[in-house]
């Protein structure tokens, strides 16, 4: 194993450590469990670092959040970004998280919810190398962090650039780093 793939397990070690403490004193029966329960809180997590939420979403202002009608967030784990861009978008704008694994989906839902941010905002479980969706369905679709985790990173960036409608730069299938 690379020695990042190492440290970074190790990482995740530390934190599912204090998810088990917060759950032996009553969180929610709802959230993952199993190694589901360590990417969840090492996802949650570094979300609410500040120096990681400001850089990871250093891309959002340059985005045409207020014209968008319909974004997609690829892989979007527990929903961190999907959460971040329903604070910066109209209540017009609908914003559909997408993740392959039904338990992260679940937790998207439930800390939406619990942060009062549910309006106008979904989550499907789906494979980003093949969404289902129409060509060129959302005004803005974002990889956040997404392509060094898929099978196929081409065929995911594919299907990014055919949601996407042509009437948006291109440039708006937004990837942010790994």
């Amino acid at each position: 194993w690379p020695w990042f793939e190492i440290f970074g397990w190790w990482k995740m070690g530390c934190i599912v450590e204090g998810v088990h403490a917060r759950r032996s004193k009553g969180q929610s029966a709802g959230a993952p469990s199993g190694p589901l329960e360590t990417i969840a809180a090492r996802l949650e997590f570094r979300g609410k670092d500040e120096g990681y939420a400001r850089l990871s979403q250093a891309y959002f202002p340059r985005l045409p959040l207020h014209n968008a009608r319909r974004i997609l967030a690829l892989g979007c784990g527990t929903g961190v970004e999907v959460r971040a861009l329903r604070r910066l978008t109209g209540p017009d704008a609908i914003i559909i998280g997408v993740d392959q694994s039904p338990a992260l989906i679940d937790a998207a839902r439930r800390l939406t919810a619990d942060e009062g941010l549910s309006d106008a905002v979904t989550y499907e479980v789906r494979d980003a190398h093949h969404t289902r969706y129409g060509d060129e369905e959302f005004d803005i679709v974002i990889l956040h962090t997404l392509i060094s985790h898929v099978d196929d990173p081409l065929q995911v960036l594919r299907e990014a650039r055919r949601v996407v409608r042509p009437s948006v730069s291109r440039s708006k299938a937004c990837l942010a780093p790994t």
